[in-house]
């Protein structure tokens, strides 16, 4: 007499190696710094993955800047960084990992926008030689656009422009004009030899809408 018998069931879970990690962002230009919100996205191929960030080797500190959440069908990790400070300017990386490996995505950067610091200066200094003459307005990264107009000539630099006019020249009734422009952020200064300086600031909306 024949006897079939049937065991009982096995199931075998099966683990897979991390692979094909990366990194994108929201961000489609720049950044404002201590203005703007970004959000980074990791993703990833295996099972059973963790993820963790890291800004420029180190591991991202618990604060509340960053927010950290991940998800497992597939897996996936999202940083938002709010608001994004002048410290976020290094390389975000993004590391997943289970019991079979780990892998590190490449670098990202943000580009980030940090206006210049004050407005506009006029400024006047001398040597035995020269009267130093310049147009500053500094800080900002990337650094704002600068044109100094005197005498009837222009010059244009960023962060700071300056012109050497030598000592013996009298500048008696000479103006010079000073126009600095940092993505539609505007700061005039206008320096009147043998008369006073004036400083005046103004503020223009930026293309996405937002008065700076």
């Amino acid at each position: 007499m024949l006897n079939n018998q049937t065991s009982n069931g096995v199931v075998f879970n099966l683990a897979s190696q991390v692979t094909a990690v990366m990194v994108t962002s929201n961000a489609s230009g720049l950044v404002w710094v201590e203005q703007e919100s970004v959000s980074l996205h990791c993703s990833a191929w295996g099972s059973a993955v963790n993820f963790s960030w890291s800004l420029d080797g180190e591991i991202l500190p618990k604060i509340p800047q960053y927010q950290i959440t991940q998800s497992d069908s597939p897996p996936q990790s999202n940083l938002i960084i709010s608001p994004v400070s002048k410290s976020d300017a290094g390389l975000f990386t993004c590391t997943a990992s289970n019991k079979l490996n780990n892998e590190t995505s490449s670098g990202l950067t943000l580009s980030l926008a940090l206006p210049p610091e004050g407005h506009m200066a006029c400024l006047q200094g001398s040597s035995s030689q020269y009267i130093h003459l310049s147009c500053s307005w500094q800080g900002g990264e990337p650094a704002a656009n600068i044109t100094m107009v005197f005498n009837g000539l222009s010059e244009t630099g960023t962060n700071q422009v300056t012109r050497n006019v030598p000592a013996n020249t009298s500048l008696e009734g000479l103006i010079m004009m000073c126009y600095g422009d940092y993505f539609g952020r505007l700061s005039n200064c206008e320096q009147k030899f043998g008369g006073f300086t004036t400083t005046q600031i103004i503020l223009r909306p930026l293309s996405h809408g937002r008065l700076l």
